[in-house]
């Protein structure tokens, strides 16, 4: 076959999957739906086989010279390097699944972005996905959470206390879950579907002047005061750049400049006291307060884990370090933190590197000819990241987090383009026939590592439906359902709980306790596990004296692990009483009665 052609087929077949993944990452929730993080994977896998096949077949090894590659290759192997040390290697290798082919997707879009008609193709459908998520937010506003709140009410069902409050609340999260991440991820969008509208036809302007408006829309709907508050921090920067080019005399520029900034600042607060949200400022300066709570707990972690904890795991520990007044929380709303606590100082440092390297050489993005405006389009998407990672958790966020290492990739493509021997090549010798068995290989390859990375996937769809059985009072199927997803996946602590859990329900408490030590085995640091354990040894052993001894270890483990959790204190002291240590329980309601007040 012709060589241009064995190009032109892998470079569209790469451009198809790209497509394929900016339109359906963003839609389906990879927080909700686990399942759609596999299919993410496969098909990055596929763009991998299809550049290695295209390498093959044309006898040359192409890689495109940059930067880059030493601290994401970096940052890669401190990621990987915490699965090692993790407190929870279930989860650690769950969050390593979404972040490690989202690196791969990076380098795969640093050497396969070849052509301007790639990156219009790619930035259409990241414009076609962003409008679709802002109209389905808007349509959830106005009419969806209430249609949605009345089908709730005429089912026979029970759902989770969080998926009521969720409903209660009138603020657009459209696919995304929360209203902070759909506030990142528009805030993403936002720079580059401006930058297409200046460098588009008139016909084009018009849908993307739509896109940009439902956008901004969306935006103002999560009632995300994160997201507004960066939307008016890019939207000023562009207004003093313009300024800046229009007047370079400093007096008027400066003198420009302060009146816009005091028009911005008055028209917000009209703008607030007319849809009535004054109180946003007060509830700005609240939410800031809880965040510091969160990261208070921080230092000790690192402490703590100088490697990490391991990629993910910050929930896991958490409880350990919070202080008194902090809330429940999973995430530590800032990525910077978070990534520090779970990675070590290594890891934050190389993070913290890309990005270094990522801007150092901005202006070689901005060479080529209409490719410029939309490379400040995509540099203004990262700042917007990069400043709203300091108070939320996008890089948590699959449909956030691939578009971002896509957005990288793409600027170092770009940069590539306009750069004469941007490309180290080493050649590849073999004959035709020694090429048609690396490509049957490679094919097997890729078949086995997706049914290796399926088999999470399918443990999940088991464990949910487990869950749904437990919900209905189904003890029976809910006990098959996990039995099966611990057959696809015996790492995952939560369904030995779970399990555990079911077996207490139908009171076979010998097999319940079995679980859930199980389920401390593969992750000790989940107070709940020990707890649960803790109360069926006791219960379980009532008169005697070396069970309850054994219960009373286990609740000062979960005692030890959530030290500010009062509800584990009183059943601590309770405990104590059977054994008859009356001051020592005496104590331990007192310390519980005093975290409830400070809570108040």
């Amino acid at each position: 076959m012709d060589r241009s052609k064995i190009e032109e087929i892998a470079l569209w077949l790469s451009t198809g999957f790209l497509a394929f993944l900016v339109l359906f990452r963003p839609l389906v929730s990879g927080m909700s739906y686990s399942w759609s993080n596999t299919v993410c994977q496969i098909v990055i896998l596929l763009i991998l086989a299809v550049w290695i096949a295209k390498c093959i077949w044309l006898g040359r090894f192409s890689l495109v010279k940059t930067s880059l590659y030493f601290p994401i290759l970096s940052f890669a192997f401190f990621v990987i390097l915490s699965c090692v040390y993790s407190v929870n290697l279930s989860v650690s290798l769950k969050q390593a699944y979404i972040i490690i082919p989202n690196i791969l997707l990076c380098f795969l879009a640093i050497n396969v972005v070849k052509k301007k008609k790639q990156v219009f193709i790619i930035t259409a459908c990241l414009m076609l996905t962003a409008t679709a998520v802002s109209l389905y937010g808007i349509y959830q506003y106005f009419w969806g959470l209430s249609e949605t709140r009345n089908w709730v009410l005429q089912q026979n069902m029970q759902f989770p206390p969080d998926f009521f409050s969720r409903l209660s609340i009138n603020e657009a999260f459209s696919t995304f879950v929360y209203q902070n991440a759909l506030a990142g991820y528009l805030l993403l969008i936002l720079p580059l579907c401006v930058s297409l509208f200046l460098i588009s036809k008139p016909f084009h302007k018009t849908l993307l002047g739509v896109a940009a408006a439902s956008i901004v829309l969306c935006l103002y709907l999560t009632y995300s005061q994160g997201g507004w508050g960066i939307f008016l921090i890019l939207f000023l920067a562009s207004i003093l750049i313009l300024i800046y080019k229009k007047f370079r005399h400093k007096k008027r520029f400066y003198m420009l400049s302060i009146s816009v900034i005091i028009g911005m600042i008055l028209f917000s607060a009209m703008f607030l006291k007319i849809t009535d949200r004054t109180h946003m400022i007060r509830d700005t300066l609240g939410s800031f307060k809880v965040r510091l709570n969160y990261w208070g707990a921080c230092p000790g972690m690192v402490k703590d884990f100088p490697f990490g904890s391991g990629i993910g795991t910050f929930g896991s520990i958490y409880p350990k370090y919070k202080i008194p007044q902090a809330r429940e929380v999973q995430l530590a709303h800032n990525n910077f933190i978070q990534l520090w606590t779970e990675t070590g100082t290594l890891g934050i440092l190389s993070f913290l590197l890309i990005w270094v390297m990522f801007f150092r050489n901005w202006r070689k993005a901005f060479h080529i000819e209409r490719l410029k405006i939309l490379s400040a389009g995509i540099y203004m998407g990262c700042i917007a990241f990069l400043i709203h990672s300091l108070v939320d958790f996008g890089f948590y966020v699959p449909g956030i987090s691939m578009n971002v290492w896509l957005f990288i990739g793409m600027i170092e493509a770009m940069k590539a383009k306009s750069e004469e021997g941007s490309e180290a090549s080493g050649k590849i010798s073999g004959h035709i026939s020694a090429k048609i068995i690396f490509s049957i290989f490679l094919v097997f390859a890729v078949i086995l590592i997706s049914v290796i990375l399926v088999k999470p996937s399918i443990a999940e769809i088991h464990k949910d439906r487990a869950i749904g059985y437990l919900n209905g009072n189904d003890l029976k199927s809910a006990e098959e359902e996990l039995e099966t997803a611990i057959q696809f996946d015996n790492t995952n602590s939560q369904y030995y709980s779970l399990l555990g859990k079911t077996l207490e329900q139908a009171g076979r408490f010998d097999g319940a306790i079995a679980n859930y030590r199980k389920a401390i085995k593969r992750n000790e640091y989940m107070p709940y596990y020990h707890f649960a354990l803790g109360k069926l040894l006791i219960i379980n052993g009532m008169g005697n004296r070396f069970w309850i001894d054994s219960g009373i270890k286990e609740f000062e483990k979960a005692l030890e692990l959530y030290p500010t959790k009062p509800f584990y204190l009183k059943n601590l002291a309770h405990a104590y009483r059977l054994m008859g240590k009356n001051e020592e329980a005496s104590n331990l309601l007192l310390k519980a009665e005093q975290m409830e007040k400070a809570r108040e």
